[in-house]
């Protein structure tokens, strides 16, 4: 794990840990780290409007006609601006 992710987890933790104890209820989000090998590498996928970036080993898209982003996370996909 990178040291961002486990200060990430190690906050989220420490928040879990103070709402419990006043009693709030909240949902947690889970993250995925998503890693490209230097600055994405985006490459047009013949017969659409799609860009996949080449250089990761995750699922990760970009519509240019909407300009936001698409990744494959478990078998579910989900859209970031």
């Amino acid at each position: 794990m990178t040291t961002e992710f486990t200060r990430q987890r190690n906050r989220m933790n420490a928040y879990r840990a103070r709402d419990i104890a006043e009693g709030e209820m909240f949902k947690i989000a889970r993250l995925k780290l998503l890693e490209t090998d230097g600055a994405p590498d985006f490459q047009p996928v013949d017969g659409t409007q799609l860009l996949w970036a080449k250089n990761s080993a995750s699922s990760i898209f970009m519509d240019v006609a909407d300009q936001n982003y698409y990744v494959l996370v478990s078998g579910r996909w989900f859209r970031a601006k």
